[in-house]
């Protein structure tokens, strides 16, 4: 039986992802969800390279990502950005679940246009409650 490490939700694609040249997709959910592994799987798939790792990861479910950070690949012709985010639903608790939505949307206004977002949720612990919602709410 196939096990789904992590499950994965495009929360919101705009009709010029067929069309647009650069197409951004950003990663968003809970800290220790697996955003980070997400976007290195992307990477690797994408950028052709086996040992892709520039979105640090520890495995852990802890907080790893603490800024959003994007990474640019060619393929197609076309340009993806993938952005990886800070978590949310932090062990540090909401005042750093705040600080880390100020980041994403702070980190959001100033990309040219966001065409899809990634909600990666860890099938063990299946959080998508207040601070994930809240960002959703904010961001689309």
């Amino acid at each position: 039986m196939l096990r789904l490490k992590h499950i994965i939700i495009v929360v919101m694609v705009t009709t010029t992802l067929i069309v647009a040249l650069d197409i951004n997709l950003w990663m968003l959910g809970p800290t220790g969800a697996g955003k980070s592994a997400t976007a290195n799987n992307i990477g690797r798939a994408i950028g052709n390279r086996a040992d892709f790792n520039e979105f640090g990861e520890d495995g852990g479910a802890a907080s790893y990502t603490r800024a959003p950070q994007t990474v640019r690949f060619e393929w197609a012709g076309k340009f993806i950005a993938v952005t990886d985010t800070p978590g949310l639903l932090d062990a540090a608790g909401v005042a750093q679940d705040e600080k880390n939505i100020r980041q994403i949307v702070d980190y959001a206004r100033n990309q040219n246009e966001v065409h899809g977002f990634i909600l990666v949720i860890n099938e063990q612990n299946p959080r998508l409650e207040g601070p994930v919602q809240d960002a959703i709410k904010v961001l689309v």
